[in-house]
């Protein structure tokens, strides 16, 4: 205890340098009068080319960050386009709802895709991004299941940006 009383007096009087703890980011599936969307922080999926990073919805993010997805109206799952290589990559990781993420088979997705079943309220799942890459051409395309997929310009599209490698 007194360790951790002296660590963060240090840490405040700038002795020691503060310890960054990885934001969570809130990605919730909506649905209303019939049209659907992915909203992060306000902002709202617009149609767009599956497979393709431009266009979709932008999650900034640090390695170290938590994104979680979750429904608040409709039926909504996760889609990650190109699950397969970047699970055996460790570009990301499932930190809650790791049994959610079992259908396979996307219509006008790559076999690299992996998905939830759609669910009608709460959190689908979450992810931890460990490795990712600088820009939208090498970000985490993801989608919805079932709004995200038939081929050509589908709704609830997104990409998970890394802005930085760490905390400052």
């Amino acid at each position: 205890m007194a360790r951790s009383i002296l660590f963060a007096v240090l840490c405040v009087l700038g002795l020691l340098p503060s310890v960054a703890l990885a934001a969570t980011h809130e990605v919730v599936g909506k649905s209303q009068g019939g049209k659907t969307w992915w909203e992060y922080k306000g902002m709202k999926s617009t149609p767009g080319d599956a497979g393709k990073p431009e266009g979709r919805l932008k999650v900034p993010v640090l390695i170290g960050d938590i994104v979680l997805f979750k429904v608040a109206s409709g039926k909504h799952g996760v889609i990650f386009e190109n699950a397969v290589p970047e699970m055996k990559s460790k570009v990301w990781e499932i930190t809650a709802g790791a049994d959610k993420l079992t259908e396979k088979r996307f219509k006008g997705l790559t076999d690299n895709a992996l998905g939830t079943k759609p669910q009608a309220k709460g959190d689908i799942l979450s992810i931890k991004v460990n490795d990712l890459k600088a820009g939208e051409k090498n970000g985490i395309l993801f989608g919805c299941n079932p709004h995200s997929v038939g081929g050509g310009k589908v709704d609830m599209l997104g990409v998970i940006v890394l802005t930085a490698r760490k905390r400052k």
